[in-house]
């Protein structure tokens, strides 16, 4: 609506500037060419509002990106801790079951095939 408005004073500004009449002007008029004046004020305001609302849009969006950056790599990082946990229990479990099941005594060598 109020670009309309503009391109209106606009349209008649420049047809005042043509040599069209001028008769018809009223004091109403003469207030619509000072806020024509004032638009370029109006203007830089405008730009600063939508400056500052795509700078806290984009901060939220980079936060939000983070957080989830941030979940993935935890993520990441309790299953590359799982696997660890897991081959080292697996380790134990595998010594244990060495030693259970009659594994080689020490005096014995690999040449003598664990037979007595």
């Amino acid at each position: 609506a109020d670009r309309r408005y503009v391109q209106g004073l606009r349209g008649t500004q420049e047809l005042g500037e043509e040599g069209a009449p001028d008769e018809g002007m009223t004091a109403q008029d003469g207030g619509e060419a000072q806020v024509l004046e004032e638009m370029p004020g109006d203007a830089e305001a405008a730009s600063k509002i939508q400056a500052v609302f795509r700078g806290n849009k984009e901060r939220e969006q980079l936060a939000a990106q983070k957080e989830a950056e941030t979940a993935a790599a935890l993520k990441i990082q309790s299953i590359q801790r799982g696997k660890a946990d897991r081959r080292y229990v697996q380790g134990l479990r595998g010594t244990q079951e060495l030693g259970e099941e009659g594994a080689p005594d020490e005096g014995m060598t690999a040449q003598d095939g664990g037979e007595a």
